[in-house]
């Protein structure tokens, strides 16, 4: 928990000082046409169109904190890392193609991630 939340805080604090609009908005024109995947992504469609917030795209803090994960289970057993690393893949893939998030957002997720788990631990351990 605490390497969650000085990811969290670290990924706020950039977020607060270069307020990027996500592609969401600053690339609408480019798109070809809406996403399709069922149930799933129409719902998501609905609840965007309605709420969607239109900064706080770098650093992505859904990568942030699986890569902060996976960091951290490098330490566990090997099949916790073979566990993660698909997932956080998963998770740096979905976001772009999900249009939420630039490549850039993406590795700076992974470096907060990674920074928030290191100071975590640090802090952990001071203590």
């Amino acid at each position: 928990m605490t390497y969650s939340a000085v990811g969290y805080a670290i990924g706020y604090v950039i977020a607060a000082i270069f307020p990027i609009e996500s592609p969401w908005f600053a690339m609408a024109g480019a798109w070809h046409g809406e996403l399709h995947g069922g149930p799933f992504t129409a719902t998501v469609n609905f609840i965007e169109h309605f709420g969607r917030v239109r900064g706080g795209a770098f650093p992505s803090e859904h990568v942030s904190r699986l890569s902060g994960g996976a960091v951290g289970s490098v330490a566990a057993p090997p099949l916790a890392l073979l566990v993660m690393l698909p997932l956080v893949v998963a998770m740096c893939v979905s976001t772009v193609w999900g249009r939420y998030h630039y490549v850039a957002d993406v590795f700076g997720g992974i470096v907060t991630g990674t920074l928030g788990y290191v100071i975590g631990g640090w802090l952990t351990r001071r203590r």
